[in-house]
């Protein structure tokens, strides 16, 4: 339920003075120019009160509107919070998958890399093999040249 707003509204602001207010006593019929000064007083007090209560009203209603969104606020943690247990489970679980999936690549990488040593093995046999054949090639000719 949304009370009034008062910004529209305007009031005057005498200074109000305790001291000045007194009770009214009844009119007596007479035009008691002083009565009227002492009533005129009295509700220039009455209406700076009025306007420090609609002061009053307006600060409260503007606390509530911001406690209503804290609230919202800390509903909208508390809901995520009851959620984290499955995001942490959720995130440990796919975690887990990629040091699953790292682990076989890292199987495969060592079994490539045996078969590349192997291979690089055997080419350099291979062509040290091919060296030593030309070598001797070489010096067969040299003797036969002879």
């Amino acid at each position: 339920m949304e009370s009034p707003s008062f910004s529209t509204m305007s009031f005057s602001s005498k200074t109000y003075d305790p001291s000045k207010e007194r009770l009214m006593s009844k009119p007596s019929g007479k035009a008691d120019p002083a009565g009227k000064f002492m009533e005129k007083d009295q509700m220039v007090g009455l209406n700076d009160k009025f306007v420090k209560l609609i002061d009053k009203v307006k600060n409260l209603e503007d606390e509530k509107k911001i406690l209503e969104t804290k609230l919202k606020i800390l509903k909208g943690q508390e809901d995520y919070s009851g959620n984290v247990n499955a995001i942490v489970k959720q995130e440990k679980n796919d975690l887990q998958e990629k040091i699953d999936n790292l682990k076989r690549d890292q199987e495969k990488l060592k079994d490539e890399l045996e078969d590349t040593q192997k291979e690089v093995k055997d080419a350099k046999k291979s062509y040290e093999d091919e060296v030593t054949k030309r070598i001797d090639l070489e010096n067969d000719f040299i003797v036969s040249k002879k």
